[in-house]
């Protein structure tokens, strides 16, 4: 099991707030004034291909008070650099429940194959937030956010007791267009 606590200098994060679900994109966003947050959950495109999928089932980006606190590092490149995009999409580089040393699909089998990558599940959206699975590592793995006034948490656990580690990303230069990185 594995915490983690965002909290907003003052309450009322959750006034005004509004949800939006996009389950065929497996995208699931919550919003207000003060907050967002938006949670990759569903399928792996292109029939289960995954050309353009990255390992970021469960995944979220969150800001508060307009501070970015987790943020997706986007592509960076496709074909010409299989290295650097092998990096910008696997667990490592997201903001995912992972189990230390666990990769959740085959990366070698080229740049746009993640054919054995795990669908994410939304078992819950509402006003409390966001309850998701998804079976990567074989076993369940759970991740729960929880929408406070003062704070966002999010709880990562396995069902079968696998050992879920810290899931802060390597901090990637952040790729705003192809072939493209800036460090804020």
């Amino acid at each position: 099991r594995f915490n983690s606590t965002y909290k907003a200098d003052v309450p009322g994060l959750l006034y005004g707030i509004e949800y939006d679900a996009f389950p065929g994109m497996g995208v699931y966003v919550m919003r207000s004034p003060r907050f967002y947050i938006a949670v990759r959950c569903g399928e792996i495109g292109l029939a289960g291909l995954g050309g353009h999928t990255h390992c970021d089932q469960l995944t979220i980006e969150l800001v508060i008070d307009g501070i970015t606190r987790i943020r997706d590092p986007g592509t960076l490149t496709y074909t010409p650099l299989p290295d650097q995009r092998n990096t910008y999409r696997s667990a490592m580089a997201h903001h995912v429940p992972r189990v230390q040393g666990l990769e959740l699909a085959d990366l070698t089998r080229g740049v746009f194959d993640l054919r054995d990558c795990a669908e994410g599940q939304c078992l819950y959206f509402g006003p409390r937030g966001f309850i998701g699975r998804h079976y990567g590592y074989g076993e369940a793995i759970y991740r729960i956010v929880e929408l406070h006034q003062d704070s966002i948490q999010v709880c990562d656990f396995a069902e079968a007791g696998l050992p879920i580690s810290d899931p802060t990303p390597l901090p990637l230069p952040y790729s705003h267009g192809y072939g493209q990185v800036s460090e804020s």
